[in-house]
């Protein structure tokens, strides 16, 4: 396959755009999640506090539905946009729109029936918190219920691209979520309650700012009684594989986790869940970039233009990639420090998994434009039954390793060669839409490994002499890592185009600010 010469710098621009917006507004609720954490933490208590976690965590399993339906809209209202028929997209919004009122339905009465046998049955309660608890669980499920509805909005507003709408919305929740913890402490009812309660009347609010943007600059959003069900039916036919996936997903992680659970007890879980945090906080940064890319990738092949989409999901590849990589070797090297500033006492294992986990979080980032190239072609079956095949062999294959004695790292290292595995699913799933496996080598990996295998090297044999572990030593050390890695992905990461793009934009935004 020949490197297309598609022009799309329009595009390159606002994904560059759109990929600092999103930063802005992952900034923003990081900063505020770590301090109204904390507040509610002390207002509640532990015991409420802990109520209010295992609910949310109950609900949240429930995710794994509505993932699905946040996959299907996305890919649909973007592949309509592509095509640019605005009667076919104006049926498509009115069409989720139905299919979130009534699956949302049958869900939010799942989650009320098996959430109430649940907190009655299962759940260990402090002594008369189980009324306090129930009220919380309707709460959580009417809050789940309310995002679930906001999804084709959402998708509207990711779809054209508007990621500045999410920046502003994202700093009004922000205020919100402030406003919640100022007056929880001032209030003399159960505060479990009204906390729960304060939190659906934010949510709520916030989904209407979502509506009220998207009927005020998208024509088609326009709500009509009819439902088109061939596409339902087409729309329902995407979602069960795309379920499919998600729940393996799902189960490869608490699965995993039970199995430890099962061999070393509760400790190795506090590890795991710490290893899964600091994953977290790195990975939000770099899927803000995904997601920026991800209509682009839609667009591009409703359109026709594959061998555009097949070069932006290479060169998406490769960002997302070192994006990982620049965030993650700084972890990876003072892992120590950060873990005995942030924690004082730290369970076994937990450095390790955190290394191991976001290893595997960078293999899984030169693969995640290939799952949107594969979403956008729309044949997905193939691929999920491959992934719940793989994910689900997780589970005997972890039980065997630990019964034979080995150590729960191995673990680790099980699950990254099974994302390599999925990698190579994916690029053969890419071979439909016109993505040769040799022409993805060539453009990805040709430069991302010589990258990470200099980079990694450089930050284990970083020494900075006789200066005692601190601050000071933790910010030179990221420095000078994020320095030199950013100097080896500039000079043989990217392509003379690319370095040239970069250096021209800069250039202009230091002749621009210097006048």
């Amino acid at each position: 396959m020949k490197e297309p010469q598609v022009k799309y710098q329009g595009s390159k621009r606002r994904i560059a755009k759109n990929t600092l917006l999103l930063y802005v507004r992952q900034v923003l609720i990081l900063v505020v999640s770590l301090y109204t954490s904390r507040v509610v933490l002390n207002t509640l208590g532990v015991d409420d506090f802990g109520i209010y976690s295992l609910v949310g965590s109950f609900v949240a399993m429930f995710g794994v539905i509505s993932g699905a339906f946040v996959v299907a809209i996305t890919r649909y209202i973007s592949f309509a946009m592509g095509e640019g028929d605005l009667e076919k997209l104006i049926n498509l919004y009115s069409t989720t729109m139905w299919m979130q009122i009534l699956m949302g339905g049958g869900i939010f009465l799942l989650i009320l029936g098996a959430g109430v046998y649940y907190v009655t049955s299962v759940m260990v309660l402090p002594a008369g918190r189980i009324e306090a608890t129930l009220y919380v669980l309707v709460f959580s499920a009417v809050s789940f219920y309310i995002n679930l509805l906001s999804v084709p909005y959402n998708a509207l507003i990711v779809a054209h691209e508007r990621m500045q709408a999410f920046a502003y919305i994202a700093l009004v929740e922000v205020l919100l979520k402030l406003a919640v913890v100022v007056v929880l402490p001032l209030l003399v009812y159960d505060k479990l309650i009204v906390y729960g309660l304060l939190t659906v009347v934010a949510s709520l609010f916030v989904r209407w700012l979502y509506m009220s943007y998207c009927r005020r600059n998208f024509t088609e959003c326009e709500f009509r009684r009819h439902i088109d069900w061939p596409l339902l039916k087409d729309m329902m036919k995407f979602v069960q594989w795309a379920f499919l996936g998600n729940g393996a997903v799902v189960l490869k992680e608490q699965g995993i986790s039970i199995i430890l659970n099962l061999f070393l007890g509760t400790g190795i879980n506090a590890a795991r869940g710490l290893a899964n945090s600091v994953n977290g906080a790195v990975m939000s940064f770099t899927q803000n970039f995904i997601q920026a890319v991800q209509p682009q990738i839609t667009k591009l092949y409703s359109s026709g233009q594959t061998a555009a989409m097949c070069n932006l999901i290479c060169v998406s590849s490769r960002m997302s990639f070192y994006m990982m990589l620049l965030l993650s070797l700084p972890v990876i090297k003072q892992i120590d420090y950060i873990l005995e500033l942030w924690l004082g006492l730290v369970p076994e294992f937990t450095n390790i998994f955190i290394v191991l986990t976001l290893v595997d979080s960078m293999v899984n980032s030169l693969s995640q434009p290939l799952l949107y190239g594969t979403l956008a072609e729309g044949k997905i079956k193939v691929y999920e039954i491959l992934l719940t095949a793989t994910y689900l062999a997780s589970l005997p294959l972890s039980y065997i390793l630990l019964a034979m004695g080995h150590s729960p790292v191995d673990i680790y290292i099980l699950v990254i060669f099974l994302r390599i595995l999925i990698q190579v699913f994916l690029i053969q799933q890419g071979s439909r839409y016109g993505m040769e496996f040799r022409y993805f080598s060539r453009q990805v990996f040709f430069y991302a490994l010589p990258v990470a295998v200099l980079s990694g090297s450089g930050t284990y044999f970083l020494d900075i002499g006789s200066m005692e572990m601190g601050v000071v030593r933790f910010l030179l050390e990221t420095s000078v890592i994020m320095a030199v890695t950013l100097l080896i992905i500039m000079t043989i990461g990217v392509k003379r185009e690319e370095r040239g793009a970069v250096l021209g934009i800069l250039r202009s935004r230091l002749q621009k600010f210097f006048g």
